[in-house]
């Protein structure tokens, strides 16, 4: 049987290269990875940026290539080497490629059409693992949040007129003054609405991909004879500084 050339060339031939990728509005954020040959084998680093778990991070992702990811790669270069090197800008949005090969560098500016084979195709194929690994460490992480933070708090340092920064704290001491109750499926309910309302707020959420860990608890709604919906009490937010099954300690930082 005769071998398949076209697969020997990929092996043997590949292009490597380091692709930055820029995307963002507000805040553009640097993409980055590395393709390269490290004795007879092609690994790819994913170098930026940092994805994390609560305040824990996997810095860089290093993955060996196989057959089909090497194919990966060389797609994404032959398309990247046939785009315009400007193409509009969709909204507000800025994309912007700069991708190092041994010879040259290709610099494409804009909303090109990659025919799904651009930079996120790339990414989540090459770095696939990596991703669903990412996935259960943070669904992990929610999980023992949630353990934790299950139950009715007394709640000290609370205030009308809270200021962002200040820092409030959760107490399993009992205490009717002030209480708020966590439960399951990130139910929420407020005992001390007289003093920092959240009356009809009825659940919360965790938002640990930031390099912190925040606590959100929703704002609550009423709705009318008509179904129309109108803000019934604001949220709040804050970052969690300590937590564990009998203390917690909050930074709030607004409503």
């Amino acid at each position: 049987m005769r071998p398949n050339k076209n697969a020997i060339d990929v092996l043997d031939t590949i292009t490597l290269f380091t692709v930055n990728f820029y995307k963002g509005d507000d805040e553009i954020i640097k993409y980055e990875i590395k393709v390269y040959k490290l004795g007879d084998d092609v690994f790819a680093d994913k170098i930026g940026p940092h994805y994390y778990y609560g305040t824990k991070t996997d810095s860089v992702w290093t993955v060996k290539l196989t057959k089909e990811k090497k194919k990966l790669c060389e797609n994404f270069i032959k398309k990247a080497k046939s785009l315009p090197k400007e193409c509009p800008q969709i909204g507000s949005v800025l994309e912007y490629y700069i991708i190092v090969l041994p010879h040259d560098t290709i610099m494409i500016d804009g909303d090109c059409d990659w025919n799904k084979v651009g930079f996120y195709n790339l990414s989540n194929k090459l770095f696939a693992e990596n991703f669903r690994e990412l996935s259960n460490k943070r669904m992990q992480l929610e999980q023992e949040l949630n353990s934790k933070i299950y139950g009715k708090w007394c709640v000290l340092n609370l205030h009308s007129e809270q200021k962002r920064g200040d820092i409030i704290i959760l107490s399993r001491v009992n205490d009717s003054k002030c209480n708020w109750e966590f439960g399951h499926n990130f139910l929420f309910r407020s005992y001390c609405n007289d003093i920092f309302d959240m009356s009809k707020s009825e659940d919360y959420l965790w938002n640990i991909d930031q390099g912190k860990i925040y606590l959100i608890i929703q704002g609550g709604f009423n709705k009318d004879q008509n179904g129309d919906i109108s803000v019934a009490n604001y949220g709040a937010e804050f970052i969690v500084e300590n937590i564990d099954k009998n203390y917690i300690q909050l930074k709030f930082l607004g409503r």
